[in-house]
């Protein structure tokens, strides 16, 4: 009972010192899933394609809020490499995308906060592959639109632990190639539905 209490305690003063406009910055680590797969790679083999779909998720994210409103930045980066025989990929995919969004759950109610995110932003696919000891390279930007879920939980009025669920969308026709030394266009659609699953950290200013 008096633990209980010490602990209701401790969250009503945590809860009070939370500023009604706050800075915050983040970062996060976790798994990435390509639902369409990954276009450009030195391989057609499904299996090979189905490995590399599946890779590591990274992010940097800014924000500012308002009460229950807020506004940021979110730096995100994909990561995965595979290899055959003869060939190998090396798979990066980077966005930076302006963000809106909402608080379901603001830090003045409760030591665990919930936000819903979305923005449109700009995507950069690179393929640094080898083909036959030759090196490859395929290379793309493209708009793309971005939908999120945080939850953080306040360790202090500083400091927060969150988990952030994510889903990146984007899609081209035409990519580019560098293969000895010669550039060229290709078509082919390059589809881009990245779902991804993180863990992190926050400083709040």
């Amino acid at each position: 009972m008096i633990f209980a209490k010490s602990v209701n305690f401790h969250a009503q003063e945590t809860n009070n010192n939370v500023k009604n406009v706050e800075y915050s910055v983040s970062t996060h680590l976790g798994y990435s899933y390509m639902f369409d797969g990954i276009a450009g790679l030195s391989s057609f083999s499904d299996k090979y394609n189905d490995k590399l779909r599946s890779g590591l998720a990274w992010d940097l994210q800014f924000e500012f809020r308002a009460s229950r409103f807020t506004s940021g930045i979110l730096l995100s980066v994909y990561a995965s490499n595979g290899k055959t025989d003869y060939t190998s990929d090396k798979i990066s995919i980077s966005s930076i995308i302006p963000q809106l969004g909402i608080y379901l759950l603001s830090p003045e109610q409760s030591r665990i906060s919930i936000k819903m995110l979305g923005g449109i932003g700009y995507t950069m696919y690179r393929n640094n592959s080898r083909v036959f000891g030759n090196n490859r390279k395929v290379f793309k930007n493209d708009v793309c639109g971005n939908l999120g879920l945080g939850c953080i939980y306040r360790l202090s009025s500083h400091v927060g632990l969150s988990a952030d669920a994510r889903f990146i969308m984007s899609e081209s026709s035409v990519f580019n190639i560098t293969y000895h030394e010669k550039s060229f266009e290709v078509e082919q659609r390059l589809p881009f539905s990245q779902f991804s699953i993180s863990v992190g950290i926050n400083y709040i200013f």
